[in-house]
Formats: C-alpha cells, sequence, structure tokens
C-alpha cells in the first residue's frame, strides 16, 4: 500500500484540511469543487451519501448520534480523509465534527433561504403554490429515500419540524443550520452564495488564503461548469411560491435572514 494512504488509513481524520458545510443546494458542491481544483487539492463529494448510496441511513445515523462520527471516520477512512470534505450534513452534527476533524478548518456556504429552497424544489421537480403533501419517492425527480427525508423534515428531526408542507419543513432546516453557524461564527468561516456568484475567481482565492490551501491552478475555465443540476433561478418568488408559502419561509427564517442581510420580499419592492 502507497505510504500516504497507509498513513491516511491509520489516520484519516488529521490529514483533513476543509470540510465545506451548508445547506443541500446552497453552493457547497461548485465551491469546494473550485477550491480543491484551484489548490490541487483531493476531495470527497458527499462522502455520506457515498457510503449509503442515498438511502439516507448512514445521515440518519449520524445525525441521530453525532458519537457514531468516530465510527464511520474508521471504518472509512479513504472518503473520510481527503484534504477537502464536503457534506451539508455534517452541519447538524456541531460540534462532534469539531472533535473528530482536529486539524481542519471549516466553511460554511449561506445562500438565501428562498433561492435555496426553490432550488432544491426544482431538483425534485416540486411546486412552491400547493406544498402541503410530501410525494413519494417515485414521484418526484431523481429523488431517492436520503432526499424524501430531507423534504419530510426528518434529517435531522427537528422539534420544528415535521410536518406536512416539505416549505416549511426546509425552513426550518436552513434556519437550524444557520443558527448552528451563527452560534460557532469565530471557529467557521463564511461565504454567501451571492458573493462567490459575483465574483466566483476572487470568492475562491480568497477562501483558498483564509483556509490556509495554496493557489496551484488557473480555474478560469472551470467557472462555467454545472456540478450539479441546475434550478431555474430566473423564476421570482412570487411566480414560484404562493405568498403564503413565501410569508411561512420569511416569518420562519426572519431572525437569521436578517442577521445575514437578507432583506423580506416586500422591503424589496
Amino acid at each position: 500500500m502507497n505510504t500516504n494512504i497507509l498513513k491516511r488509513v491509520l489516520h484519516p481524520s488529521k490529514h483533513v484540511k476543509t470540510i465545506v458545510l451548508g445547506h443541500q443546494k446552497s453552493g457547497t458542491t461548485a465551491i469546494a469543487a473550485l477550491l480543491a481544483k484551484c489548490s490541487a487539492a483531493t476531495y470527497c463529494n458527499d462522502p455520506l451519501y457515498q457510503i449509503d448510496q442515498g438511502t439516507g441511513l448512514a445521515a440518519k445515523i449520524l445525525l441521530s448520534d453525532p458519537k457514531k462520527l468516530k465510527y464511520l471516520i474508521r471504518r472509512h477512512p479513504l472518503l473520510l480523509s481527503r484534504d477537502i470534505i464536503k457534506d451539508p450534513d455534517l452541519i447538524f452534527t456541531w460540534p462532534k465534527i469539531e472533535h473528530n476533524f482536529e486539524n481542519a478548518n471549516y466553511l460554511f456556504v449561506l445562500r438565501d433561504p428562498r433561492d435555496n429552497i426553490r432550488s432544491i424544489c426544482d431538483r425534485l421537480a416540486l411546486g412552491g403554490n400547493n406544498s402541503t403533501l410530501i410525494p413519494p419517492v417515485t414521484q418526484m425527480d431523481g429523488c431517492n429515500k436520503h432526499w424524501q427525508q430531507i423534504i419530510a423534515g426528518t434529517l435531522p428531526s427537528l422539534s420544528s419540524s415535521p410536518g406536512n408542507n416539505y416549505l416549511v419543513n426546509l425552513a426550518n432546516r436552513w434556519d437550524h443550520a444557520a443558527a448552528i453557524y451563527d452560534k460557532n461564527k469565530d471557529k467557521i468561516v463564511l461565504v454567501k452564495y451571492e458573493d462567490f456568484k459575483a465574483n466566483k475567481i476572487e470568492t475562491i482565492h480568497s477562501l483558498a488564503e483564509k483556509l490556509g490551501h495554496p493557489i496551484r491552478n488557473d480555474i478560469s475555465n472551470d467557472l462555467s461548469t454545472q456540478f450539479q443540476k441546475a434550478g431555474n433561478s430566473a423564476i421570482k418568488w412570487e411566480d414560484f411560491y404562493s405568498q403564503e408559502n413565501l410569508n411561512l419561509i420569511e416569518r420562519i427564517c426572519a431572525k437569521n435572514m436578517a442577521n445575514f442581510g437578507y432583506e423580506n420580499y416586500k422591503n424589496n419592492q
């Protein structure tokens, strides 16, 4: 076995330099992939998904009992020893993730919840108006049990969820992730997806410097790469959501939207 691989197998968590956290469809994949390409770093995308192949079992076990993280690291050392690891679900294991990856820096990707939730709905072919029924996996586009648990509000299970409105479940999930970051912001670097989208190269270079990654590659030709299925960002909130659902999202996320500079829809009129 290669010496470097052997070291990673024996002491996997010590080799991780950056863990990218956030919320599904917030831009975590694009930012993590470009950061890895820029710095010529080894990279693991969604290790929990790779472990259970979309059943949601690994994430469910870990989010129900974060102490199992050490077990997963030992069981899957090659996945969980890369220079950069990206997995949105890991934000919900804080502070266990911090305790188990002792040499890592942390990056949290934040996106406006109205765009974030709409992008998830686009990914699964869900509407923003009639959202009071959680459809079965077979009725969603490219869905699996992992995604179904996310929209059902059971990954993780929150006191405010689950409910029968998947937009409410997703809003509660976004708000919970944002609150975890805000409580630990002295330990986690923040990047807003909107800032990344406005200037991708400058944002990635700035993140590389903050997170201790050398800039080794030109990523100019990679900026337009579609790392995941794109949502239709051209659809306005008022055209996608019912007014009632838009109000629900804004009410649930109000405090953290204000904390991070996301104004209410009426204020943008």
